[in-house]
């Protein structure tokens, strides 16, 4: 999909924020200081929230509820004013089924971009990494859960993640006492980004930062 930077003249804009953390907060306050009209919808929105309807109280609105991709298309086709969409929620998945309907309807959308070391730090973060590598094996798991680790799991990074899924299934690996073995892999899973997913680099990496410690 072919991208572009524009502008749009904000003042009186009506503009659909979807998300209630730091995400969506952040866009709201840029949205609502350059004079548009900003109306939040989520279940639920963090504190700050309330703080930046104090500033801007004729600017921004909430609706407690989720934009599902039926209310939006309901909202497009009905009687509303044109309007523009900020998906920055914190469910992906539900992001971009958003942008897309946008993007067909010929509705101004912006998407939280989010870049691939990032993304795959906060799966390292979870310990979800070396789930992430043994589900992309799993053909049984949903279309949607492949879609979303095929964007995860970049291609150059598959080897290396399975390099990592066979050596935390190792033997000298199971025998680690649990705590010592999470915060080995999660280690040498943050080295992964450093060396663009290459396991046995980062496995040298983390030797030597080990080493280093003990000296």
């Amino acid at each position: 999909m072919s991208e572009c930077a524009f502008f749009l003249e904000l003042d009186s804009l009506p503009v659909i924020v979807t998300g209630g953390g730091e995400k969506a907060l952040n866009k709201a306050g840029i949205l609502a200081e350059a004079g548009a009209e900003v109306s939040c919808w989520s279940r639920d929105f963090i504190p700050g929230f309330a703080d930046l309807q104090k500033l801007y109280p004729d600017k921004l609105g909430f609706v407690r509820g989720e934009l599902t991709p039926e209310l939006l298309l309901h909202l497009i086709h009905g009687p509303a004013r044109p309007f523009c969409l900020v998906a920055a929620s914190e469910d992906p998945e539900a992001d971009l089924a958003l942008s897309q309907i946008c993007r067909e309807e010929k509705i101004p959308c912006i998407r939280e971009g989010r870049d691939t070391d990032s993304s795959l730090a906060r799966l390292i973060d979870r310990g979800e990494l070396s789930f992430a590598v043994a589900a992309k094996h799993l053909p049984e798991l949903e279309e949607l859960w492949h879609s979303r680790l095929e964007r995860e799991l970049p291609q150059e990074w598959l080897q290396g993640s399975a390099e990592l899924l066979a050596y935390a299934e190792s033997p000298e690996v199971q025998k680690l006492h649990p705590d010592f073995r999470e915060r080995e892999l999660h280690d040498i899973s943050a080295a992964m980004l450093d060396c663009n997913g290459r396991f046995e680099a980062a496995l040298a990496k983390y030797e030597a930062q080990k080493k280093r410690a003990f000296f």
